[in-house]
Parts: structure tokens; sequence; C-alpha cells
């Protein structure tokens, strides 16, 4: 059944084995393949009824579409129907969206993204006034958060054994994907999973980079203390990057016993900077020097480009687009899922609704510039900006406003207003958002260029994307934009939940916790000389393994090359012989 796949007898061995296992493996070394040739065989083997399935969960959706691909390939169109590959997340909205009522018996269920949970938790700090106002918001309006989801999965089986037994009985085999990553509420719930269904753990414990969202690193010894389940390891196995050194280069890089070792497929660069340039020049070099050998040897080459923190990718993003430097501008997907992106489009869309509709007045405009003020930098919203959302506030009730930059804002929201009404809008959705942004950049205020900045990152415009397909239908019906700002949320949901296979050719740049579950033919990481490190510089030692932790991830995502690129200047400590 599976010979032309060559596997190990240690992975045949797993094949046939049953009840509860843990599953072992570095970055490549077959996890998901394996567990979808195990489920094959169940299927095969009828141990699966009609009405059962299946189940593999992971947290990251890469992983996902990777599997559900893999899936194609291994699977028959019958053995497909007898299984069910999800996110964590995606599994438990299913089984709360249908059993939440038992929770909340008042009001129905609607998800609160974490761009809405933003601006509504301002001036909750601590973690614990953070989660309290969150169940308040769940058990009073009925919006429930992510991070609750697992929790009030696990209330919805211990309150009644009769569902647990209908979900377990559903799905008698459970497949938990990047399991070292679990949280306390996830393992609970994975916990009451396991009374009656087989649980086979997927586990690389040193790709354990969540440690900041509850990842618990007993967890997989937790595990073994409940379940006692029959152990598989497959750490010396690598199918990604077969014949390259570069696995190995990560787990010596994990220990520090990379220094002073010459490895063919990774490549330490110590780049210097040029006067007059960016600090990003020797970067974009790099890329277009990588470009230039991929196109020529790969015709399905993939570059990944990952930098420590997520609030530089954009920067470089801007830079990677121009022309600066007398370098080409050079195409690039930017993975981003930041709040602010998301809040600043949600304002382009009521502005797309407010453009020709006699319906709404100025304090829809109003509403969403006050969400992006509150919601954009998250738990790091300043005083000033809670007070400037508050006198927009008094602004819509008394047509008063003082303070010369508050003045300036009101004053440029009026101009707009007005633009809006008279925009000639074309039926063409794109087109007609791309005016509009084109209009924010017209004023002066610091409020409305940063909305036009960071709205130029939204990719959920593009013709191919639901968000467009609802814009177009509205407009056939309507002959305006009817709802934009509620169907970009309905569109920023399903973006959170889509299992789409995405198609990694060509450049990638995000920050290197968004690498985990992806694979490219090449990857370049790359940190600033005093911002944007690998390493900050008075760590503990439990920070400082997770950030060795989440570069081995970053170095590992490659098939062929990956290039390390540190200041000469200011070389990190992971490189330098008295780091360790």
């Amino acid at each position: 059944m599976f010979s032309s796949l060559h596997l190990s007898q240690e992975k045949m061995r797993l094949i046939t084995s049953s009840g509860h296992l843990l599953v072992l493996g570095g970055p490549g070394s077959g996890k998901t393949t394996i567990a979808l040739c195990k489920a094959k065989k169940y299927a095969c083997d009828g141990k699966v009824q009609s009405a059962q399935k299946v189940l593999f969960l992971s947290f990251a959706r890469a992983t996902v579409a990777r599997a559900l691909e893999c899936a194609c390939q291994l699977l028959s169109r019958d053995e497909s129907k007898q299984i069910e590959i999800n996110t964590y997340h995606g599994f438990i909205w299913s089984l709360l969206r249908s059993h939440g009522y038992l929770l909340q018996p008042q009001k129905s269920i609607k998800l609160l993204l974490p761009k809405d949970s933003s601006y509504r938790l301002v001036g909750f700090s601590s973690t614990t006034d953070r989660r309290a106002e969150k169940l308040r918001l769940f058990h009073e309006e009925g919006l429930l958060e992510f991070e609750l989801f697992a929790d009030l999965a696990s209330q919805l089986l211990r309150r009644s054994n009769a569902l647990r037994k209908i979900v377990s009985n559903t799905y008698p085999i459970i497949f938990l994907d990047e399991f070292q990553d679990t949280d306390k509420y996830e393992w609970e719930f994975i916990s009451l999973l396991g009374l009656e269904s087989a649980l086979i753990a997927l586990a690389d414990p040193e790709q354990r980079i969540y440690e900041f969202r509850g990842a618990d690193p007993e967890r997989l010894k937790q595990f073994q203390q409940k379940f006692n389940p029959e152990i598989f390891d497959f750490g010396a196995e690598n199918h990604r990057s077969s014949g390259t050194d570069i696995i190995q280069y990560g787990n010596d890089f994990l220990l520090g016993n990379h220094l002073g070792k010459q490895y063919t497929n990774v490549h330490l660069v110590k780049y210097s900077y040029y006067s007059g340039k960016s600090p990003y020049y020797t970067l974009k070099l790099k890329a277009i020097e990588r470009c230039r050998y991929l196109i020529a040897n790969n015709p399905k080459w993939s570059l990944a480009i990952l930098l420590p923190q997520k609030s530089y990718t954009a920067h470089f993003s801007d830079y990677l687009f121009s022309k600066e430097d007398n370098l080409p501008s050079i195409p690039h997907n930017l993975l981003l899922d930041g709040e602010a992106h998301f809040l600043a489009g949600q304002f382009l869309a009521s502005c797309l609704e407010l453009a020709g509709s006699n319906d709404l007045d100025r304090d829809f405009l109003y509403e969403a510039l006050s969400e992006y003020i509150l919601g954009h930098k998250g738990e790091k919203t300043s005083n000033n900006e809670i007070k400037l959302s508050g006198a927009l506030t008094d602004y819509m009730r008394s047509n008063k406003i003082s303070g010369k930059n508050r003045k300036l804002l009101v004053a440029e929201c009026e101009q707009l207003f007005t633009a809006l009404k008279h925009l000639d809008l074309s039926g063409d959705p794109r087109k007609d958002w791309i005016n509009i942004r084109t209009l924010l950049e017209t004023y002066a205020s610091e409020v409305l260029i940063d909305i036009s900045k960071k709205s130029r990152y939204l990719r959920l415009i593009h013709k191919a994307s639901s968000y467009h397909s609802a814009l177009c239908e509205t407009w056939r019906k309507a002959g305006m934009y009817l709802g934009a700002k509620s169907l970009m949320r309905d569109a920023i949901a399903q973006e959170y939940f889509s299992l789409s296979h995405h198609n990694w050719r060509g450049i990638h740049l995000m920050n290197m916790h968004k690498s985990k579950g992806k694979e490219f033919t090449e990857t370049i990481i790359f940190e600033g000389y005093k911002n944007n490190r690998f390493v900050s510089e008075g760590l503990s030692g439990n920070q400082d393994q997770q950030r060795r932790y989440i570069m081995r991830v970053s170095i590992t995502r490659s098939q062929s090359n990956t290039f390390i690129m540190t200041p000469a200047g200011n070389i990190s400590p992971f490189f330098t012989i008295q780091s360790r």
C-alpha cells in the first residue's frame, strides 16, 4: 500500500500500531505524511465506520494546507471522505457554534475578531483583567474571542458527557499536530477527548516557540503520564532538505555547537552598511542575487525573507517595492495579520460604504476612525490615543474640538466626508478602493496618513478574494457598496479559518514566528544593527532559549540553502564564541 513512499521500519511499525501514540520528529521528518498514511490504513481496515472520521488538527494553517495537498496524493476520494483536516481553532469553533447555546443561552454567539478585541479591551492592562473582560463579553454580549475557544470547549465537554461521547464517537482517532505548542486550556480539551478517542500526538519539543502564549515544556511528559502512549521517534529523518546539512546546523545551533564549524547549506553573512543607502540595502542585494540564482535553476522556486519583529516587515516591504538606491522594484507577498492593518482596511471599507450613500452620516466615519485609534496598537494604546478617541466622541455630540492636531484631524475628516459624497464610483471595487486610499494620502493629519499606509498592506481586495466578490455582488444589486464594512468583517473572519492551499512560489516576507509550518526553496534571515535583533540584551536563560528555538525553526524552513545576515559591526551573540 505504501511501497512507493519507501517508509522506514519504524514508520511501518507506527502504521500498524494502535491506541494512544506519541510521535516525535524534527523539521521535515515526515510526521504529517506518516499521519495521513496511518489514517489511510484506518480507513482501509474498516476501523472507521461510515458515520465516523479520522480527525487531523494543527495550529498552523500552512501545515493544514500542506496536509490537504498531501491527502489528495495519498488518499482515494472515498478515503478522503473519512478524514477531516482542520485547525484547532476551526474545529473548536464548529463545536461552539453548534453547542455554545449550552453555555450562552441568552444570545447567539458571534466571533470577536482580534482587530475588534484590540479596541474593546483598551483600559484592561493585566492579563487577569483582560481575560475577565473577555469572559464578560461572552456571557453578557455573546462575543467570543479566540483565546477563550479551548476553555469554553472544555467546559462544554465537562458539563455534558453525552456531547463528549458524541464527539469521540464521531472522531474515534485524533491526530494532534504541533502538540508541543498546546496551552493549558487546549491540553484540558484534548485530555477530555482522549477519554474515548485514540490520540496520536505529533511533536517536536525543539520547535516549542509559543511559551509566551502558554505552551508548557512539560506537556509531552504530561501526555505520557496521562495516556501512557507508545512512543516513536523519527528525529534523524529529513525529507524537506535531504542531502543538505540544514537540519544538522539547526540542531547544532540549539546546543551552541555551530560555532567554528563549516556548513555547506547554511551561510552566515556578516554584512556592512553603505553611506547614503538604506539600512536594508544589503538585504535587498542578497534577495536579488538569490532570485537570479533560483530563477535560473528552479522553475518552482520560492524565497522567504524573515525578520525578527513583525513591525519591521512593512518597512522592508516598502523598500522592496521601491526603486530606492537605484535597485529594481521587487514584487513579493507580505504576510501580515496585524490588527492595525485590518482596522485600517475597515476604515477604508467604511469610506467605500459612505461613498454614494445618502443613508449614512459622518458619525459612521468617526466611529471607524475611533476604532482605529483605540485598536491599532493593541495593548500598547497610549493615554493620548484614548483621550483622542474620547474627544472625537464628544465632537460627534457637540461639534466642538480643541487642540491644533485634533482640529486638523476633524477638519480633514469633514473634507473627506464631503469628498466621499461626491466621489464618482466606477463599480470596480479594487479601483474604487485605491482611489479612496489615494484620497487619504492628500491629507496632512498623521492619523489619516497612517491609515493610508497600513491599508496598502491588506491583501483582501485582490480580484480573487471573497471580499472583492462580495463587493461586486452588492454593487450589482444596489449600485453602491452597501454593507462594505460588515462584509470586510466577514472576509477577515474567513481569512482566520481559511484552509485553502497557498502558492508559496516567488518571494515571501514575514516575521520569523510566521514561518512555522512553511517550506521554501531558500530562506534569508536578517537582523538590524540596533533594532530588529535576533536576541536582545539582558534576556533571561529561558528567554534566550526561546529565541534559539525560533532561530532553529527559521533556519530549517529551507529545502536547499539558508542565509543568516548579521551586521559586521554588531554581530549577533548567537554567532560569537563568547555567547556560550
